[in-house]
């Protein structure tokens, strides 16, 4: 009897190692911190001009279909934390189809301060390997030559050819005009101060390879 028990404890004990082994697996890692060294683009004038936010995004295929829109995004007209400044996956239960070298466009309004002529940096990278990080090769819309205000801009931009299908996630991110960013600050802190930042949930589709379609000639001049 003890050595049946023995035995029982032992098929138990390595069931539980087998679980604790395979349970990451199915686990997704988080997604690297895109907070500003300071907070929101509110923090850096008051009132309601946030510079630095952006605040409205819509993202159309190249026929036109909208994929996804959000407007007022925040964290609104009150100075918010540097860590309230990053707003999460707006889409995380909606995830939109993008397409290995599809175009698609860009529509971005952001805060302005119209006083001291502050526009919104924006940055836009695709987490093409699925790394759960927006490394400088997958910037789209690089910051550091691109600006929107309250006004929505549009900007035509091409995936990465990427090559394998899954979730993945398309990130926002916004800086007052007057400070650095660059296509290096995907992830973390750094340099850039203040402005907001979120995430869009994607799903990458890899198109077929394309099939030739050969057509073999017959008749007499070709025998």
């Amino acid at each position: 009897m003890k050595s049946t028990f023995t035995k029982l404890k032992q098929l138990a004990f390595l069931a539980m190692g087998a679980f604790a082994l395979a349970a990451p697996s199915s686990l997704s890692a988080q997604l690297c911190s895109g907070t500003p060294a300071y907070g929101s683009g509110n923090c850096t004038v008051g009132g309601s001009d946030r510079p630095g936010d952006l605040i409205d995004v819509t993202v159309k295929n190249k026929a036109g279909k909208v994929l996804y829109s959000a407007s007022g995004i925040g964290p609104g007209a009150t100075c918010a934390s540097a860590s309230a400044a990053y707003q999460g996956i707006l889409n995380a239960s909606s995830a939109f189809d993008v397409t290995a070298g599809e175009e698609l466009t860009l529509e971005i309004a952001g805060g302005s301060w119209a006083t001291g002529g502050w526009t919104t940096r924006v940055g836009v990278w695709i987490d093409a390997n699925k790394d759960n990080s927006f490394a400088s090769g997958e910037n789209i819309i690089d910051p550091n030559s691109n600006s929107v205000g309250s006004t929505a801009s549009p900007f035509t931009v091409k995936m990465p050819c990427f090559t394998s299908a899954g979730t993945s996630y398309m990130r926002f991110r916004g800086c007052p005009s007057v400070y650095t960013m660059t296509k290096n600050n995907g992830c973390g802190s750094g340099t850039v101060y203040y402005g907001n930042t979120f995430d869009l949930a994607i799903n990458l589709v890899v198109p077929p390879p394309p099939v030739a379609g050969f057509i073999v000639p017959t008749g007499p001049n070709y025998e």
